[in-house]
């Protein structure tokens, strides 16, 4: 069993056959896997989560002029990008971005009040979000597809999103050339950090799968991992002014990836560490005794 997501082990269902193998991606999974699924510790291999591997291996394909460009923002302005979540974690959560960028608006900041906005719906419903009259773009030097509406009433938000997952040009850019990140639970926000760009989350009572998950508090960084946690909007508000300033710790982000993502260190690619587990498996299996039971009598 390879354990693809962050949330797998919590909340996706029980495990009915026990695999002779689990490959998790840290301690925590370590942890999952014994408490949650009663599954023998001397089976499970730690290795990291291989399904990053593309994205530590990308750099960004577009320009901050071409990135500004195309989705229609301002380049001289810094980018707060908002990672959009599944609706299983936020029902209705559109009406939580449309006050979120009023509240933004409020900010006695002018670096924050005047700001980008980048909203990147989840992958699973991005449609629900564009306005009828969504723009389609080729992005620069690798050709991937990119949709840009502005259907919120603020003429520096827009809506921006690639039908990709995993390894998205698109998502990297949009990474790359943000100055903060902003999500409510989503995955997404560990490419971020993979990326270095600060996080930031707000409570939304609304959100039922925000609080009430397990894998949402492994991010925050009361939980040494790499996401500030806001309980209202004024903290939130002094939160992206700090990192619109530059004030973030950097060093952090790359602890939480290396403790999370990457525990075998940050430059060393898991895709070959599953790979000998599962050669080894595969030895291991192959080396024991034949069986020594008797054979079936026939008629």
């Amino acid at each position: 069993m390879l354990v693809f997501s962050w949330d797998n082990l919590s909340n996706k269902g029980l495990i009915h056959e026990m695999p002779d193998r689990m490959f998790v991606w840290n301690d925590i999974q370590v942890h999952e896997a014994r408490k949650l699924h009663k599954y023998p510790g001397k089976h499970i291999v730690m290795t990291g989560a291989s399904r990053f591997d593309e994205f530590f291996e990308m750099e960004p394909a577009s320009s901050r002029a071409q990135f500004c460009q195309m989705a229609g923002l301002d380049p001289s302005r810094p980018i707060v990008s908002y990672l959009g979540s599944s609706k299983f974690v936020a029902a209705t959560e559109q009406n939580f971005v449309t006050r979120w960028i009023a509240e933004l608006r409020r900010s006695t900041d002018p670096a924050l009040q005047g700001c980008n906005l980048l909203i990147r719906p989840h992958p699973a419903g991005e449609k629900d979000w564009h306005a009828d009259s969504a723009q389609e773009l080729r992005w620069p030097n690798v050709g991937e597809k990119a949709t840009v509406s502005r259907p919120f009433d603020d003429e520096r938000t827009v809506v921006m999103n690639s039908p990709m997952q995993n390894a998205d040009v698109v998502l990297y850019d949009t990474l790359y050339h943000s100055a903060a990140i902003v999500g409510l639970n989503t995955s997404a926000e560990i490419e971020a950090a993979i990326v270095g760009r600060p996080v930031f989350t707000i409570v939304d009572a609304a959100a039922k799968g925000q609080q009430g998950t397990l894998h949402f508090h492994y991010l925050l960084r009361e939980n040494d991992g790499h996401v500030e946690l806001a309980r209202d909007f004024d903290q939130h508000r002094g939160q992206l002014s700090d990192a619109l300033a530059g004030r973030y710790e950097r060093a952090r982000l790359d602890a939480f990836v290396h403790r999370f993502v990457r525990p075998h260190g940050l430059a060393t690619p898991v895709a070959p560490l599953v790979a000998d587990a599962i050669e080894g498996l595969g030895r291991v299996k192959r080396d024991r005794p034949a069986s020594t039971k008797p054979a079936l009598a026939t008629s």
